[in-house]
């Protein structure tokens, strides 16, 4: 018998950090459900040097090969984000506080279609995953805790397609209501919870995802409810194989050089000045500062904010300035690393610090 596999989908992940652009940040595996869901439906996973592709067993009397041999309409897929690295906000444009309990979560229930790409991120003024995409983490089972100034309280439980799973009218103690949530037999995914119509809480559940410390989760939908775009399955029940994308923006900090005029006395502060080849990079200098052994550091900081990527501008020069013309000092001044770069919260800015001794 021909067995004969074709490409559902494909997710690829980028990161502008990176020369090809290609994000190398992540292993990706399908969740222990997805795990099952695969062999159950006869599709086949693959981790690829750009992201992930699933391949599903076509059935091989349609000569198109566009007609799945198995049902797959209404399941759903998940995959869970491992880091490779732990300095993946260092380089990447992401929020620098890293709480734990936090998610990124991405779909293709979301329509966001830029420039032709499928994204799997929610912000549609920006083709880069954000703050916006992220979500509270939390396992299967867990008390909830939440202020209320009545005597009693309804607390719903809803899950991502709105339907409650769980209700219940709770005594409010101390002006707080307690309630313990457990969603262990409705498996991972989105949910919300309603106190008195409102909701106050939305969250991923996963306990693998808890477990395993996850950066994110990907979630495909095989259904014909998915926006038309992303939609994998016709309503008669042919694939159309789609490409997803996630894209990471590099980070951008400002430079800042400290000249220590730790061998040539004969340098004056107020002579130093850093510039690029070609030009277009520009620093100013700031006040000089006396060390403790009486030499100078002079520090240089970048008018704007420049890209901290993998392969990194070499132009950069400290020059003199002398009667006879400026002069250059170094050559190549060492670029700033994305090992270490200092936030800094009175004027909300990313400083990357660079030490240069003459």
């Amino acid at each position: 018998m021909k067995i004969l596999f074709e490409n559902l989908f494909d997710a690829e992940i980028q990161n502008s950090f990176y020369n090809d652009g290609v994000s190398r940040d992540f292993q990706i595996a399908p969740s222990q459900n997805t795990a099952a869901t695969i062999q159950k439906l006869g599709l086949k996973f693959r981790q690829t040097q750009k992201g992930i592709s699933v391949f599903y067993e076509a059935d091989t009397t349609n000569p198109a090969g566009d007609r799945p041999l198995k049902n797959l309409k209404d399941a759903k897929l998940n995959f869970l984000l491992l880091r490779k690295t732990n300095n993946l906000e260092n380089y990447s444009d992401l929020p620098l506080e890293n709480p734990i309990n936090k998610i990124y979560y991405f779909s293709n229930l979301i329509d966001n279609k830029q420039d032709g790409d499928l994204l799997l991120s929610g912000d549609s003024t920006s083709p880069y995953i954000n703050s916006s995409d992220s979500f509270q983490l939390k396992g299967s089972a867990f008390s909830f805790r939440y202020p209320s100034p009545n005597n009693t309280a309804t607390v719903k439980v809803k899950n991502q397609s709105g339907n409650t799973i769980y209700e219940k009218v709770v005594n409010v103690v101390g002006g707080y209501i307690n309630y313990n949530v457990n969603i262990a037999n409705d498996g991972p995914g989105v949910y919300s919870i309603e106190v008195s119509g409102t909701e106050v809480s939305r969250f991923y559940s996963s306990d693998e995802a808890v477990r395993k410390n996850a950066f994110g989760v990907i979630e495909i939908f095989i259904n014909t409810t998915t926006p038309l775009n992303y939609r994998l399955l016709t309503i008669a029940g042919k694939v159309k194989s789609k490409l997803y994308k996630l894209k990471i923006n590099n980070r951008k900090t400002f430079w800042k050089y400290f000249v220590i005029l730790n061998y040539d006395t004969s340098i004056t502060p107020n002579k130093l000045s850093i510039s690029s080849q070609p030009p277009g990079i520009t620093f100013t200098r700031q006040s000089s500062i006396t060390n403790n052994n009486g030499k100078f550091t002079i520090p240089f900081i970048s008018d704007t904010a420049l890209d901290i990527k993998e392969k990194m501008n070499n132009g950069l020069q400290l020059k003199r300035s002398t009667t006879s013309g400026d002069t250059i000092l170094l050559d190549g001044l060492p670029n700033a690393s994305s090992d270490s770069i200092k936030p800094n919260a009175s004027d909300n800015k990313v400083y990357s610090e660079i030490y240069i001794y003459v």
